[in-house]
């Protein structure tokens, strides 16, 4: 059987916190392939925010690329931030003959029953880490139900 693999689309700096919340901390004991990616281009080839990178890095991880037709293909679900991005991902996913990927938002996930995982762009550090909280806890739960 293969292994699991769930990719997790987002805008701007908000893949990385998933990237490492899901790859760094579960990965490796579930043997899941995860991955993280952009769902618009803006940024492709640009650094991400630098105040996500530095709560990435006090956290211990790296960064991401943009969804692909071949994600759909390749990756069982795709757990994205807010509904602008379940509606550009089922868009895309219409193009895509026989994709396998499930579609859903996250914080679906959340135990707090927080819903959309706000992009911390705008905001200062602190809101960054929460954001970073957030997806820890919305990762943990969907493990929870899927494993």
């Amino acid at each position: 059987m293969a292994l699991p693999r769930i990719i997790l689309p987002g805008r701007y700096c908000i893949p990385a916190f998933i990237c490492f919340i899901v790859g760094y901390q579960f990965s490796f004991l579930l043997q899941w392939m995860i991955d993280s990616a952009g769902v618009i281009d803006f940024n492709v080839g640009n650094s991400p925010d630098s105040r996500a990178l530095n709560c990435l890095r006090q956290h211990g991880t790296e960064t991401t690329h943009k969804v692909t037709k071949n994600d759909f293909l390749t990756f069982d679900y795709m757990l994205c931030m807010d509904e602008s991005n379940l509606k550009d991902l089922k868009r895309m996913a219409d193009k895509v003959k026989n994709y396998k990927s499930e579609i859903k938002l996250l914080g679906s996930f959340d135990p707090q029953n927080h819903l959309i995982i706000q992009d911390p762009y705008y905001g200062n550090e602190a809101d960054f880490e929460a954001v970073y909280h957030q997806c820890l806890r919305c990762c943990t739960a969907f493990l929870e139900a899927s494993t």
